[in-house]
C-alpha cells in the first residue's frame, strides 16, 4: 500500500547514518523486523527496514539508513526526505513487506543476526519482544566494521542490557 508521509525529523546517529523519523497520514500496520520501501520514481522503490517498534511506534515510523558519499543509492533518499523536510513537502512510501519478523506464538530460541545499520530491523525486534514481554532466550550477533558507539550512547536504542560487552563484534545473550 502507498502511503504518503511527511519527515517529521531527521538526526546524525554516526558521520554518515541518519535517524529519520516519519509520520505517515494513515496508520501503517507492521510486524516487527518488517521494512518499507520509499518511492523515488514509478519504477524506483528502495527498500529500509522498520526500526521502530510496531507497539511502540506511536504512528511514527523510524528509519536508520547509512548514507555514505559513495553509496547514491540511500544517499538519494537521505537528501530527498531533508528536501521534504525543508519544504514540509511529502515522500511516499510502500508499506509493509518482508517475511523477517518474529513469531510471536514460537517458543523456540530467538536467533538474531545484523551487520551494522542492518541492526534496524533487529533493534525494532527485540524492542517489541522486550515489551511483550517475550520469555524465551535472545541471541544477538552483530558484526560492525566502525566504531559504533553512536548506538551505545542513545536513550532510544533498546535499553542498558545491549550496553555492556562491546567492540567489534557483539553477542547479546538474553535469558
Amino acid at each position: 500500500m502507498t502511503i504518503n508521509c511527511k519527515v517529521k525529523s531527521i538526526e546524525p546517529l554516526a558521520a554518515n547514518t541518519y535517524q529519520i523519523l516519519l509520520h505517515p497520514e494513515q496508520p501503517v500496520s507492521f510486524k516487527a523486523g518488517q521494512y518499507l520501501m520509499v518511492v523515488m520514481g514509478e519504477a524506483d522503490k528502495r527498500p529500509f527496514s522498520i526500526a521502530s517498534s510496531p507497539c511502540r511506534h506511536e504512528g511514527e515510523i523510524e528509519l536508520h539508513i547509512g548514507a555514505a558519499e559513495h553509496n547514491a543509492y540511500a544517499l538519494e533518499v537521505v537528501e530527498s526526505m531533508k528536501h521534504a523536510l525543508e519544504v514540509g513537502g511529502d515522500i511516499q512510501i510502500d508499506a509493509p513487506h518482508g517475511e523477517a519478523w518474529i513469531r510471536e506464538d514460537s517458543q523456540r530460541p530467538i536467533l538474531l543476526i545484523a551487520g551494522g545499520t542492518g541492526f534496524s530491523y533487529v533493534r525494532s525486534i527485540l524492542d517489541h519482544c522486550i515489551s511483550q514481554n517475550i520469555a524465551q532466550p535472545i541471541y544477538l550477533y552483530w558484526v560492525v566494521v566502525m566504531k559504533l558507539s553512536y548506538m551505545l550512547n542513545k536513550s532510544w536504542l533498546i535499553s542498558p542490557m545491549l550496553m555492556s560487552a562491546f567492540s567489534s563484534f557483539l553477542l547479546l545473550k538474553r535469558h
